[in-house]
């Protein structure tokens, strides 16, 4: 069985985190089916944040933080020119945007340090949105050499402010835009794996867009980060073979993904 690599379980509010902007004179009545329906899927997503306790993830920013991919200095030599520009940051006004932000600049501040690029500009739009996010844990998620304890204390602080849904947000970012990047060049990157964490990998992917195909199903808010998943639909590999061959199939559809997660 495959199993969780990076993931953030969010346990869905009922009657406060859908619809957090509106009135109580706005919201439309929600039936018991309605209600019913949202009460399970918080308990699968309940059952979901449980299981990431017992897990370790793995995925490329690990790969890189923890040595197992290594650039020659001729590899270093030429920069990647996939990088998301810190600057685009500077003109998001949302909340979703920016947490989709830190998680995208988060993967992209570890690539660029891979290649000895400077990251000034990283380090400074990255300390802007904490500031401007005001969630100490998200800051930890992207900092923490121990990503397990970070996501952990991220899902417990993510319940406690009702932040669950901006949570997904950072949660379908730094999947889609890690895989963008290992699809950027497969060979070096698909280093970071092998049969099991690729596989981990894939499990991740299954369970994290079955959840948001399930929550879009149910609220509106969603449907935009679906549709960011939907590329990484064919992702279920067994071994790293399996994963190198579905990475390089969706390497095309991972770019409006990625860009869409950037707006």
């Amino acid at each position: 069985m495959k199993k969780l690599a990076i993931a953030l379980a969010i346990c869905l509010a009922v009657t406060s985190c859908f619809n957090r902007q509106k009135s109580k004179n706005e919201e439309p009545a929600k039936s018991e089916a309605e209600l019913m329906a949202e009460a399970v899927v918080k308990i699968q997503l309940d059952s979901i944040a449980e299981e990431i306790g017992k897990l370790q993830p793995v995925g490329l920013v690990e790969g890189i933080k923890n040595g197992e991919v290594i650039l020659t200095d001729s590899e270093k030599a030429v920069k990647p020119d996939y990088l998301a520009d810190p600057a685009y940051a500077k003109n998001l006004q949302t909340l979703a945007q920016k947490y989709r932000a830190v998680a995208i600049l988060g993967v992209d501040s570890e690539v660029a340090k891979l290649y000895d690029m400077p990251t000034a500009d990283y380090d400074a739009a990255l300390k802007k949105l904490y500031a401007d996010i005001n969630d100490p844990a998200i800051k930890e998620f992207n900092e923490s050499k121990t990503l397990q304890v970070a996501l952990e204390k991220c899902y417990d602080t993510a319940k406690a402010n009702k932040r669950e849904y901006f949570f997904w947000e950072a949660a379908t970012a730094a999947l889609v835009e890690q895989a963008y990047i290992a699809s950027r060049n497969i060979d070096k990157f698909i280093v970071a794996f092998d049969d099991k964490s690729a596989s981990d990998f894939s499990y991740n992917v299954i369970l994290l867009t079955a959840a948001i195909d399930r929550l879009a199903s149910l609220n509106a808010e969603y449907v935009k980060l679906n549709e960011s998943l939907k590329p990484l639909y064919k992702i279920n590999a067994l071994n790293l073979d399996e994963f190198r061959a579905q990475l390089e199939s969706v390497k095309d559809e991972l770019v409006p993904a990625r860009q869409a997660l950037m707006e």
